[in-house]
């Protein structure tokens, strides 16, 4: 996949509004590019420093794993979106950024972000909006993951990212994955599907292959009891 560097410009320009053109421009020439594929991990966040990582095309997932292997996915980042972690963030393990989808992004680590900072006081209410975005994801998650149960929550993310899980062939977001996505372990996730398969909701191909069928009743299964077109 070629990327363009004039796409990192203009999402640049999108997601810090507030920014400088002189500070644009310095982010633009300091960006780190990589393209991703899916499975790929591009990016690492720890805390120790500003980090940030913008999507340019594709979807990842913001991965958090413990030593004993378990991982969760806490996001799925589109094309578009910031994700600033700045330094003393004492995250309890680092987060990773893993390619879905084919993709790309742009990636700052340290320096660029921590002195264009100094100097400018749009960035900086930039990175502050982002950052308390990026807060907010992390209390629904939590909301999430409180009261919701496992079925609920997989029958809300079929709902949400059915370009990724739902495909006859290969979705790009794989069962353990979605297990990630849950929280849970690959077996609770089976036995959810089992669940809504149960239900007439879905259907399992393969390996790996997910229908839907009914698309009412998954929006049942995840607590949400207004009808909706199709």
């Amino acid at each position: 996949m070629t990327l363009a560097r004039d796409d990192v410009l203009e999402h640049l320009r999108e997601v810090l509004p507030r920014a400088s053109p002189a500070t644009i421009d310095r982010l633009f020439n300091s960006a780190q590019v990589h393209a991703f594929a899916p499975g790929e991990v591009v990016g690492l966040a720890d805390g120790t420093d500003w980090t940030s990582f913008l999507v340019l095309e594709g979807q990842a997932a913001v991965l958090q794993s413990n030593d004993d292997g378990r991982q969760a996915i806490v996001h799925v980042a589109a094309s578009g979106e910031f994700i600033s972690v700045p330094p003393g963030s004492h995250l309890p393990v680092p987060l990773e950024l893993v390619g879905l989808t084919g993709g790309g992004l742009a990636a700052w680590y340290g320096g660029p972000i921590h002195h264009a900072i100094d100097g400018d006081d749009g960035l900086s209410l930039d990175l502050l909006a982002h950052l308390l975005q990026w807060v907010s994801v992390l209390l629904r998650r939590v909301e999430v993951m409180t009261f919701d149960s496992a079925l609920q929550r997989l029958a809300q993310t079929l709902l949400d990212h059915s370009d990724l899980a739902l495909d006859r062939d290969h979705p790009s977001l794989t069962r353990p994955q979605l297990a990630a996505v849950l929280g849970t372990s690959r077996e609770m996730a089976s036995r959810v599907l089992t669940q809504l398969e149960a239900a007439g909701a879905i259907q399992r191909v393969g390996r790996s292959g997910i229908v839907l069928l009914d698309r009412q009743a998954v929006r049942r299964a995840a607590g949400q009891d207004a009808p909706e077109e199709w």
